[in-house]
Order: C-alpha cells, then sequence, then structure tokens
C-alpha cells in the first residue's frame, strides 16, 4: 500500500477540498439548513488554523523573495483584515489565506483538487435531488422552467460548469482527447437544459471551441500574434474599462442594447455605483434579491458584476490591488505562451463584466493564481510538458 505523504502541497489540497466542498453546500445548495451554522465555523476556523500553522512553517522561505513582494503580500493581507467585515467575515478571510498560501503550490494541483470537489458537489446535490433528497428552486423563463436541481439558485449549477470546464481544460491542455471535450460539451448541455443561464454556457461553448481548433490545426492562436499578445496580457484593464464605459459613457442606445443582452445588469450596475458610492475599502451592503415566495424582489439591487460589485462592497484599494494581481498572471501566462490559460484568463476578464464570481474560490480556483505574484516561482505559468523537460 502506497504511503501518503503529507507535504505541505498535500497539506493545503486536502484542506482546499474540504473547505470548497464544504462552503458550496452551506452557501449554494439546499442543504443548507441541514448542515447548520456549527458547521461553517468548524470548517472555516480549522482550514484557518490549518493554513496559518502551513504559512509559519514556511516563513524562512521568505528569505529568498523579494521585499516589494513580501510588502505587497502583507498589504493585501492588511486590506483583507480591513474588509472582512464588509461580505463573508470569515469565510472571505479564509479565501484570502488561500490565495496567500497559494503561491507555493502547483497550480495543476489546486486544479485537480477543484476538479474532484466540483464533482462530489455535483454527484450529492444533483443526485440528492433525484433522490428527493434536497429540493429544487424553480423559475420561469420565456414560458421555460429554470430548475436549480438542488442548488439554492437557478443560475449556481451552470456557474460551476462554466468554472469546471475552464479548470479541465487548463489541467488538461491540449493533451486532452475528444472523447474529454465531447463529455464536457455534454455535461455543460445537459445542465443548460435544466438551468437555462445563457452566459455561462456560451462561454464554456467558446472555450471548448477554442480547444477544439487548436488541438485540430496543433498551433496556438492567442499568443501567436504580437496584438492578441498585448490585449491579453492587459485584459483585466481593459475589459473593466469597456464596461465602465458602457454604463456611463455609452451612446444611450448602445447601452439599451447591450442591457437587453445581460438582462438589465448593466442598469444594475450603474444604480449599484449611483445608490452606493465607491470608497477606499468599501462597505457592508444588503443585497436585496428574492422576496418572501422566492421570486425577484421589486426592489431588486444586486450588482451582479465582479468588478463593480468589488468597487462597492471591498473597496477601490482591495480592488486595485486584484486587478493589477490579475494582469501579473495574465502577462506571464502571455510571456510563458500557456496559450489554453491565456483564453481562460481572456475568458473570465469577460465573464466578471457581468459575474460576481471572480475571486470566489468556492466557485473558481483562478483567484489562487494571484498568490504567484507572492513567489519568486513562475513555472506554474508553463505548460506542465515544458516544466518536465
Amino acid at each position: 500500500m502506497k504511503k501518503i505523504s503529507f507535504n505541505k502541497e498535500n497539506i493545503f489540497c486536502y484542506t482546499f477540498f474540504v473547505w470548497c466542498l464544504f462552503i458550496d453546500l452551506l452557501i449554494t445548495t439546499n442543504y443548507s439548513s441541514r448542515l447548520g451554522g456549527k458547521v461553517q465555523y468548524i470548517i472555516v476556523l480549522g482550514s484557518i488554523a490549518i493554513l496559518v500553522a502551513k504559512e509559519l512553517a514556511s516563513l524562512a522561505e521568505l528569505k529568498s523573495y523579494s521585499f516589494f513582494r513580501v510588502a505587497v503580500m502583507v498589504l493585501f493581507l492588511l486590506v483583507t483584515l480591513k474588509i472582512m467585515g464588509n461580505s463573508y467575515g470569515l469565510i472571505f478571510l479564509s479565501a484570502m489565506l488561500f490565495v496567500v498560501s497559494a503561491r507555493d503550490v502547483d497550480f495543476e494541483k489546486i486544479l485537480k483538487t477543484f476538479i474532484v470537489a466540483i464533482l462530489t458537489l455535483f454527484v450529492i446535490t444533483i443526485g440528492g435531488n433525484k433522490l428527493g433528497l434536497v429540493g429544487s428552486i424553480f423559475s420561469a423563463q420565456n414560458g421555460r422552467f429554470r430548475n436549480s436541481m438542488g442548488f439554492s439558485y437557478v443560475s449556481f449549477l451552470s456557474q460551476f460548469a462554466f468554472f469546471l470546464t475552464a479548470a479541465y481544460l487548463v489541467w488538461r491542455k491540449k493533451q486532452i482527447s475528444y472523447i474529454e471535450l465531447l463529455v464536457l460539451l455534454g455535461l455543460d448541455m445537459y445542465i443548460y437544459k435544466n438551468a437555462l443561464t445563457t452566459s455561462p454556457f456560451v462561454l464554456s461553448l467558446f472555450l471548448l471551441g477554442y480547444v477544439l481548433v487548436t488541438k485540430l490545426i496543433n498551433k496556438d492562436i492567442v499568443v501567436r500574434f504580437s496584438l492578441t499578445r498585448v490585449m491579453a496580457s492587459l485584459t483585466f484593464i481593459i475589459a473593466p474599462m469597456i464596461l465602465w464605459w458602457l454604463c456611463f459613457r455609452a451612446p444611450l442606445g448602445i447601452f439599451m442594447m447591450v442591457d437587453k443582452f445581460v438582462n438589465n445588469r448593466l442598469n444594475l450596475s450603474v444604480a449599484g455605483i449611483q445608490n452606493f458610492g465607491v470608497s477606499l475599502f468599501g462597505q457592508k451592503v444588503q443585497f436585496i434579491t428574492l422576496d418572501s415566495v422566492g421570486r425577484f424582489a421589486a426592489n431588486y439591487n444586486y450588482i451582479d458584476s465582479s468588478y463593480f460589485q468589488n468597487l462597492v462592497v471591498n473597496g477601490l484599494v482591495f480592488t486595485v490591488i486584484i486587478l493589477l494581481l490579475f494582469t501579473y498572471v495574465a502577462y506571464k501566462s502571455v510571456y510563458y505562451r500557456n496559450d489554453v490559460l491565456t483564453v481562460v484568463l481572456i475568458t473570465l476578464s469577460i465573464h466578471a463584466m457581468f459575474d460576481p464570481q471572480m475571486i470566489i474560490l468556492w466557485y473558481s480556483p483562478f483567484g489562487m493564481l494571484l498568490g504567484k505574484y507572492f513567489s519568486m516561482d513562475d513555472t506554474n505559468f508553463l505548460p506542465a510538458k515544458l516544466r518536465e523537460r
């Protein structure tokens, strides 16, 4: 029997698996009423304790890091402590500790851990729903019913499917088989048929199509040309700038056309900025979404955009830090010609214009790439076959 090696990467991945799975069950599924708040505190506090212990054991390694990067890491943690009460409290703190602690963990191991956690979540939740163990939320769209399949909101399952697709493609890269692509397509189509959430489904199809084309022609596309390389490197600067222009500078006709296409999300973003304002360290906001019978509230005020929600809730300082770190990640991905990761990052920057999951780690593992800035090791941006040479 093979002996399990409890090194720091294994400890991190085991902790992330438990944290991710249980936070998802508690926050995004209809199991939440059964699990209760005590489970949440046990998981969150336990994860924080393990991550802190891991970091204390790694203090000596900080000597090899540049002073500036360590200073940015300390600033990031101080800002996190300052704003954690604005949203998820200890859950937010634990998530940002995962970001920092991921700096010395192989990102491919993180991806595999996330994939297993989400597939386990699907089995528990969708399977439990089919067996009648957990109920669904239903809503109507153009005469068709949307089924949450055990999740606490109809779009949650589709968002998980999108990030699962992205994570799997980055992990497997162009070594992925046609059968694997077909299975991912089938999963995305099955979930879309039930949940009818368009944006993540379209973005998943784009990613699958891109990987299929590059596999067929056996050539990279985005990292091949100078213009696309520059645009890809700056995608987390360009996307929020386009969103700001659409919301506050675009002609009314363009605003209305795009707003209709994205289900009123531009209007909600504008209203959020105007009603709540933007400050250096954010504020606690009471978002109103559903009424007492589960329908959209008349005074619905949720800000779907990751960029604008972070500006309002987490503040200008945190948002600027996050965007600069994402830009670093995009630049390194382009620099090392990791074509699949680069395209996924572009897609994530577009997704963040209209959806809130950009740094929510129980949805997406890609926020943990930000921690690579705090390390001096860039190898995780290289495709695996090049790292092995």
